[in-house]
Formats: C-alpha cells, sequence, structure tokens
C-alpha cells in the first residue's frame, strides 16, 4: 500500500500528541512517516483549522530528528531531497550541529501558499554512518517561523539562511524507532 493510500483509509487517531495538534493550529493534521536507513519521507496534510494561520512571510517546516551519527545528507544537491510544497528549500543543520540530533528539514518559505486537504510529500535521501541493524529515536516535528525580506526575496537560492523559528511542536508530531516502516500520526479523516 501507499503512503497515500494510507493516508487515506486510516480514520482516528494513532501514535500522535494531541498535546502538540491542539496548541499549534499551523501544524498539519496527520500523515505517514517512513524512516529508513537511507532515506526519511512524509507525507502531511493541513486541515481546515490551519486556514489563515500563516501569513505572506511565514514559512512551515517538516523536521525529521534522529540521533546524531544514524545518517546524514547533504542539501546543497537538490537531487538528495524533493518536496511537494510550495517555495520549498531543504534547510541547514545549524543550530544542530552541536547537539546530539541530526535535523533532516524540508521547508516552505511561502507558508501561505500551503493549501488546506492537500498532501504534501518530503523526502530526503540520506548516507548511513552506523552499522546495520542500528536502531535510533526519531521524531517528527513541525516549526512555524518567518523569513527575513530584502536580500532573501533577490536570491531564493539562499533563502536556508533567511528563515528565523518562531514555534516548534513541542511535543513532537510523531515519535518512533528508525528504521519503521511507516508510522501513521494525527487526525487525517476530517
Amino acid at each position: 500500500m501507499t503512503i497515500k493510500l494510507l493516508l487515506m483509509l486510516f480514520v482516528g487517531v494513532l501514535g500522535f500528541s494531541e498535546t502538540a495538534l491542539a496548541e499549534y493550529m499551523w501544524a498539519p493534521m496527520g500523515g505517514a512517516t517512513r524512516v529508513g536507513r537511507t532515506l526519511a519521507t512524509n507525507s502531511f496534510i493541513f486541515g481546515p483549522r490551519t486556514s489563515n494561520k500563516f501569513g505572506p512571510m511565514d514559512s512551515y517546516e517538516h523536521e525529521t530528528h534522529l540521533a546524531r551519527n544514524y545518517a546524514t545528507s547533504n542539501c546543497l544537491f537538490r537531487s538528495r531531497w524533493y518536496s511537494t510544497m510550495p517555495y520549498s528549500y531543504c534547510d541547514t543543520e545549524f543550530p544542530y550541529i552541536t547537539q546530539d540530533v541530526d535535523d533532516f528539514t524540508i521547508g516552505s518559505y511561502q507558508a501561505d501558499a500551503l493549501l488546506i486537504r492537500t498532501i504534501y510529500r518530503t523526502r530526503i535521501r540520506m548516507t548511513p554512518t552506523s552499522p546495520v541493524g542500528t536502531k535510533t529515536r526519531s521524531q517528527i516535528k513541525g516549526q512555524k517561523g518567518h523569513r527575513s525580506a530584502g536580500f532573501c526575496d533577490r536570491y531564493p537560492a539562499l533563502v536556508t539562511w533567511c528563515i528565523w523559528s518562531d514555534e516548534t511542536t513541542i511535543p513532537a508530531l510523531s515519535d518512533l524507532t528508525a528504521p519503521h516502516p511507516v508510522n501513521i500520526w494525527g487526525i487525517t479523516r476530517f
């Protein structure tokens, strides 16, 4: 079954934080996550409650956090990541480089272009840095932020350096052990 089919068939609530969904009205209502050794994929959907929660300078980032030394990725190469979100970019790991987490993040620097009831997908290719069979904790988080005007508007290729965090879903939208085949989280029927 594809992630899209699983997402559409799923009814109810499974493996997610009700607190995160209730507190962060801008966050996706639900989705599906798959974290393997070489690929992290996410499908997620914004519901009606998200409508008008983003302004023209707002950004949204969909984050996959893994324990440090599980895998690496390089967002400088477009072939290493993919997204169906409008105005998408792959974020840097700054400020996480000094922490015990690797942050694989794809965002939209114009979040007001995100549509409700639309399934968005992200994918990041990873290079394993741990032995086969290694398991690690993984968290899926959403982050609302804003972008600096001026320089960033003139040079969209550098937008990742112009996004500033305002809120991050704590607790995480989903908490799982990687590698994991598919984890469905949130309310995916509304």
